[in-house]
């Protein structure tokens, strides 16, 4: 799934995230999900009006 949105969301190839170690996978992996966090947030900031 990560490599998923790694490669849809932020255009990285997924041979570029498959060849990474673990320690960046893991990096990528929490900028993604703060990432879709703080998309979270703005759309339910912007339904409250």
């Amino acid at each position: 799934m990560f490599a998923y949105l790694a490669f849809v969301k932020y255009h990285m190839r997924p041979s570029v995230f498959a060849d990474m170690d673990m320690n960046e996978k893991a990096v990528v992996i929490a900028f993604i999900q703060q990432h879709a966090k703080d998309e979270q947030d703005e759309m339910k900031k912007a339904k409250r009006g």
